[in-house]
């Protein structure tokens, strides 16, 4: 099969099971939601308003998949604080670091303004931990720091501690429906993280950590 082939069925495949997600999780959303209202519990709340945002991430994950297999995104850019994306991304894997026993850090000097779609960017971020949370699976770090990068860039680096990349060469990470032998997965959340960086004119790369095991990955893009 090529890899047209490959990208349409896997497109028709990605289709049909999203519209069969949404029909169970738009409910579940719904009904969660009445749980916030109807219980005063403060705890209740809180947690109520984490399961209302994971499925919404969710059923953006899925339609992000489908975008990516036909090739239909449209980015909403708007000038954005670098800090708050990456704030929000640690809020958002906050209970699977919590779950899986990794450490999730940040080391970021001042701020910085990027012209990006919000939510698309941080579902590129949110691909690239999923990968090292695979790739971790006793545990261990999730480094993110921000740096200067060339006139008018800034780089964010995301170093974790698991296994390293085992493809060969590293950049066959970013293939669709490379899997690198994993029991779960498409193949395609990397694929679609370096689709969207691009489409912010950007960079994304990967290596494997010198210092100790682990993976790198880098992405770098213009500031506002």
């Amino acid at each position: 099969m090529t890899e047209a082939q490959k990208a349409h069925a896997g497109s028709l495949v990605a289709d049909s099971f999203l519209h069969e997600m949404e029909k169970s999780l738009i409910p579940l959303k719904g009904y969660a939601t009445r749980l916030g209202e109807i219980s005063e519990d403060e705890r209740v709340q809180k947690y109520q308003s984490y399961v209302d945002r994971e499925i919404g991430r969710l059923i953006v994950r899925g339609q992000d998949m489908t975008r990516y297999l036909t090739d239909t995104f449209a980015p909403a850019v708007r000038p954005v604080g670098l800090r708050e994306v990456l704030k929000d991304l640690e809020s958002r894997v906050w209970v699977d670091c919590r779950t899986s026993g990794i450490a999730f850090t940040l080391d970021m000097k001042g701020e910085c303004t990027i012209n990006a779609d919000e939510e698309l960017l941080r579902g590129a971020m949110e691909n690239i931990f999923r990968n090292a949370q695979d790739a971790m699976p006793a545990g261990g770090t999730f480094a993110v720091s921000v740096s200067p990068a060339d006139k008018g860039k800034v780089m964010i680096t995301f170093a974790d501690t698991g296994t390293g990349i085992t493809a060969d060469p590293v950049k066959r990470v970013f293939e669709q429906f490379y899997t690198s032998g994993k029991p779960h997965g498409a193949g395609l959340g990397l694929a679609i993280a370096r689709k969207i960086v691009d489409m912010h004119g950007g960079t994304l790369g990967a290596a494997n950590r010198k210092d100790t095991p682990g993976a790198i990955f880098r992405i770098t893009l213009p500031t506002s």
